[in-house]
């Protein structure tokens, strides 16, 4: 759980990246004909962010999901169900009303005194594309996987559609049905729209400085999530609730009951 809504914001993005990155897959594995080729195991120095390669298509979903780019994220998100189509509607809108949150917060506040809000991005990227080129790549035909060091974490499978290379989304709810799925959808919306309102605050001139933004969010999230517990809607497990206190440099959760949705 973390403990400053900065964390919160700058981290949910690594959050579901880190849910790609440690999700296997094998949604389209019986889909595609077997393949006659051996397959080829690659590791590279660094990869170009582009979709072309499979550690490239990580890279580029990365770049989108901190761009808040809604297109691209849909285009390199694989979806095969209706349900699965809205997860991928959940993760892009939160992708989305995060990236607003970085914006306004840096027009309002400058680059420096954001980073109270929203962490260090930058290096969170670098450390998020670092792993990507450490990771190690096997392509078989239509079907590729990528796997780092880390025994605890499956490899992660992605399908090749047409040039590109496609991360499924049916894997970040392995083991749970489609109505677990749909009923956990609206706490996704709900963040969104709550990060969306936050945005919207920030900019307007609410706060003078980015500690009484901070202050009054984390106030504000904690209410908000009161009220929704109040209604009958108790929060899953893992998800990403900041705490009332705070402590820099917490890190955020990456174990969601359901996988982005």
């Amino acid at each position: 759980m973390s403990k400053r809504f900065g964390s919160l914001v700058a981290g949910t993005t690594v959050v579901v990246l880190s849910m790609v990155l440690v999700c296997a897959t094998r949604a389209r594995a019986q889909m595609m004909p077997a393949s006659t080729a051996p397959p080829t195991t690659t590791t590279a120095p660094s990869v170009p962010a582009e979709p072309t390669t499979p550690r490239g298509a990580l890279k580029t979903l990365y770049n989108a999901m901190q761009d808040g780019d809604g297109a691209r994220i849909r285009d390199l998100l694989l979806a095969l169900t209706p349900t699965e189509t809205k997860m991928v509607e959940a993760i892009t809108h939160n992708a989305e009303a995060q990236a607003k949150f970085r914006r306004a917060a840096v027009t309002a506040f400058g680059e420096q005194k954001a980073k109270l809000l929203l962490g260090e991005a930058e290096s969170a990227t670098a450390a998020a594309m670092a792993q990507i080129d450490a990771s190690t790549e096997q392509v078989d035909g239509e079907h590729a996987t990528v796997k780092n060091d880390n025994p605890e974490q499956p490899p992660l499978g992605l399908s090749k559609v047409g040039v590109n290379w496609k991360i499924p989304v049916s894997e970040f709810a392995k083991g749970v049905d489609a109505q677990e799925v749909e009923r956990q959808l609206p706490d996704q919306e709900f963040f969104a729209k709550l990060v969306e309102g936050f945005a919207s605050d920030v900019a307007s001139g609410k706060y003078k400085t980015a500690e009484e933004a901070g202050d009054a969010i984390k106030g504000q999230m904690m209410i908000e999530m009161m009220k929704r517990q109040g209604g009958g809607r108790q929060p899953t497990t893992g998800e990403a609730v900041p705490d009332a206190g705070g402590g820099a440099g917490a890190e955020p959760t990456t174990e969601p009951t359901t996988r982005p949705g």
